[in-house]
């Protein structure tokens, strides 16, 4: 008779870990396919990444976090 080997305690949160990874990137990926399919008409070229990005929680385009030295000046008016 042979045994079956039982994963480790680290294995079994890895596993865990990869699958809910796998879970949120499929719902990304659902997000992003229904909002391109639904664009509304008013959104071009980079509006549209930017409600993508903001849709997947990204706040790369977020003027108030990231600007250059020369719109800093301008923020703080």
């Amino acid at each position: 008779m042979s045994k079956k080997k039982l994963p480790s305690p680290q294995e079994e949160h890895e596993e865990k870990v990869e699958q809910t990874t796998n879970m949120i990137t499929a719902e990304d990926l659902i997000e992003q396919a229904v909002y391109s399919a639904n664009t509304p008409e008013c959104c071009k070229g980079g509006q549209q990444a930017e409600n993508m990005l903001g849709m997947l929680g990204a706040n790369l385009i977020d003027s108030d976090v990231y600007h250059t030295p020369e719109e800093h000046a301008k923020l703080e008016m």
